[in-house]
């Protein structure tokens, strides 16, 4: 079940509450503290609404917009309101629009603006289904609101709106929650949860609560997943909110499902639907139709699945819910295929493929192509699965998606051999008739393709130890062997172009001599996880050995000291908990682009590595938890890459060798004491 169908809102909103915002915003430029609450209030209650109701929603806000006086602050909560609505509803251009404008109140109403234009853009990323830019973006923007939201700052604190605190912390979380990244997810999350325990928001909380559950239920952790969803459930009773006690209901199913207790889940659905019913929440009625039809496929009620999907097609239409839309067609073909109604699904499955194809990329439709060919399978429509995954799978090998790329590989080659065997039946029945001579000419032709798929077999079990052999088993990450056959690949191993980080986690030997081998593995999983959600896809990042990782961009030109400080910031935002201990992690960084200024001679792998190499022992030097880019230094030092780092902290102090030296805001108390030696304090 899709988490961005359960992403509810609060939706109680009183017209009056507008009308008298109006009058206030009219009134004069210079809103009091009280008043600036009042239109966050109700600017919040109107994006609460516009789940069940974007355009009235909107046409509020615009109607705020032109009655509005000239406060920059009234402008932005106004134009977080658009954003939000917009974005929720999957509104592109209205919300990337709006996001623009938020932008551009940064100079007049301060850089919470910021913070507000990248929460916009990743909740319609994390609508849209595009989840690594929605990753990137939320994290930059509790990275961007915590000044403001988390500083303890009174000035600053007026400026910080808690729900908006709240939904880019629990975005954040819902956007790192696939496997790489789930520590992460726990950490958002649990932050998530006391911003809405410090605002007294039950509702909220119960949210943060239950998204947590699953998470506990995807790691295994049954009687913790169930204390949560006991937990959110109770605050979601006390919260009398009718949205809070769907969201619940909806998460209570979903874990359900994952254990496979069909007839449970199904009542937990119900229990929501008739919340939803009377309440009157018509789209969330719509968004728990897919649930119903997931269990209506499982136990084998095609028929039953296919109505409803046929009721609900035109609800999602209305609320231009793409996502739901996808899931819907894709479900309408299951069970058509179920039904044996071969040749209705295909005409169905062109038109959906194109679609797929234009709007989502390789990896974000790999999982809707499985659950298609796997239909189509199981309903004995070889050609077609066999079509199906050779097309999808060099997508996913151009778009850089290995671990998608061989399933797909390896669902063609199940596919081709089932077809294989299909065929081989119809041989052994005209074998029967006696027709002998053409079962031995038939036999001897099935030969060439047995041994093709033979072959695939085998080409398939070499692809998995050859990426076993490139991979490192703790992070995920690449290791040594697998960033260098990367950088063969694209011949940048000689002569190496782009930029080029080294990041060492700082005390790291004191981390695990206080917390264990098993709690410096779990931090150093969590801090690969942060550095991959601050790159692109495509970017290289490997673990060197030990505490180290390298990142290679090999795009050019690129923006090294942006990517650093989203990498400090990143490490510097949250602690990591490891058995009910939690430990600030900082990092100390070298990095450079190459060619650096004013040399243009490429040099090799080894000798940008050096390079970056000194740069981080001179953080490491002055004071760790730092990033030291290195713009330039004379090529001759180049001829002993083992004093490189001495020689840059002479040319450091002469001049002849010019460092940038970049730090992430101060860490507001997050280490704990009790858990760390005094040596281990972020310097």
């Amino acid at each position: 079940m899709h988490c961005r169908s359960t992403r509810p809102r609060q939706r109680r909103w009183h017209r009056a509450s507008v009308a008298a915002l109006a009058v206030l915003v009219a009134a004069g430029t210079s809103a009091s503290a009280g008043e600036t609450r009042t239109l966050q209030a109700t600017v919040d209650r109107l994006i609460d609404s516009g789940y069940e109701s974007p355009q009235e929603a909107l046409a509020q806000l615009r109607q705020l917009q032109a009655r509005r006086g000239s406060s920059p602050e009234a402008d932005r909560i106004v134009e977080v309101g658009v954003g939000l609505v917009a974005a929720d509803n999957g509104l592109r251009d209205e919300a990337r629009a709006s996001a623009a404008r938020l932008e551009a109140l940064a100079g007049t109403a301060g850089p919470i603006a910021h913070a507000d234009a990248l929460l916009v853009l990743g909740d319609l990323e994390l609508v849209t289904e595009e989840t690594a830019r929605s990753a990137q973006h939320l994290v930059a923007a509790v990275d961007a609101y915590a000044p403001f939201c988390d500083a303890g700052d009174t000035i600053n604190s007026t400026s910080c709106s808690s729900s908006d605190w709240f939904w880019a912390n629990m975005f954040a979380g819902l956007a790192l929650s696939d496997k790489a990244t789930r520590g992460s997810a726990g950490i958002y999350l649990q932050a998530a949860r006391g911003i809405a325990e410090r605002a007294a928001r039950p509702d909220l909380g119960a949210r943060a609560i239950a998204i947590s559950a699953e998470l506990a239920q995807v790691e295994g952790n049954t009687a913790l997943c169930d204390r949560l969803l006991q937990r959110a459930d109770a605050q979601a009773v006390h919260s009398g909110d009718a949205s809070a006690r769907e969201f619940v209901k909806i998460f209570g199913a979903s874990v359900l499902q994952e254990r496979g207790d069909l007839a449970a889940s199904l009542l937990k659905l119900q229990e929501a639907l008739q919340i939803a019913q009377a309440a009157g929440h018509a789209r969330r009625i719509m968004n728990l139709a897919d649930g119903l039809v997931q269990i209506d496929l499982r136990q084998g009620h095609a028929d039953k699945a296919l109505q409803r999907i046929e009721a609900s097609l035109p609800q999602a239409e209305r609320w231009h819910e793409q996502g739901m839309l996808d899931l819907l067609h894709i479900d309408e073909i299951v069970a058509l295929l179920r039904l044996g109604r071969i040749d209705e699904a295909r005409r169905r499955l062109g038109p959906l493929l194109a679609s797929l194809d234009t709007r989502l990329r390789p990896a974000d439709r790999g999982n809707d192509i499985d659950k298609l060919g796997s239909a189509l399978v199981a309903a004995g429509a070889m050609d077609d699965a066999v079509q199906l995954f050779g097309h999808e799978e060099p997508a996913l090998l151009a778009a850089g998606d290995g671990a998608f790329s061989r399933t797909m590989r390896g669902r063609q080659a199940e596919a081709a051999a089932r077809l294989q065997q299909q065929r081989s039946d119809e041989v052994r029945r005209w074998a029967g008739f006696g027709a002998v001579a053409l079962a031995l000419l038939v036999a001897v032709s099935a030969a060439i393709p047995w041994l093709r798929a033979r072959n695939r077999r085998l080409a398939l079990a070499n692809d998995a130890l050859r990426s076993r052999s490139e991979r490192d088993p703790l992070t995920g990450l690449l290791n040594r062997d697998g960033l260098l056959l990367g950088l063969r690949g694209r011949n940048r191993y000689d002569a190496f172009a782009g930029t080029l980080l080294l990041i060492d986690i700082d005390h790291f030997k004191n981390i695990n001599d206080t917390l264990g081998h098993a709690g410096g593995d779990a931090v150093l999983r969590d801090v690969a996880a942060r550095v991959q959600s601050c790159v692109r896809e495509g970017d290289l990042v490997a673990r060197w050995g030990g505490e180290e990782l390298v990142v290679a961009i090999l795009s050019s030109p690129f923006d090294g000291d942006a990517l650093v400080d989203r990498l400090l910031q990143s490490l510097a935002a949250a602690p990591i908990a490891f058995q009910q201990r939690v430990v600030s992690v900082s990092a100390s960084i070298g990095y450079a682009s190459f060619p650096l200024d004013g040399d243009r001679a490429p040099l090799a792998f080894e000798e940008a590595l050096a390079v970056a190499d000194a740069g981080m022992y001179h953080a490491k030097r002055n004071g760790r938890r730092a990033a030291v880019r290195i713009a330039r230094l004379p090529r001759e030092l180049l001829a002993d890459l083992g004093g490189l780092p001495a020689a840059v902290e002479r040319g450091a102090s002469h001049g002849s060798i010019e460092l940038r030296v970049r730090r992430p805001p101060a860490p507001e108390g997050a280490l704990d004491a009790d858990v760390l030696p005094a040596a281990l304090q972020p310097s």
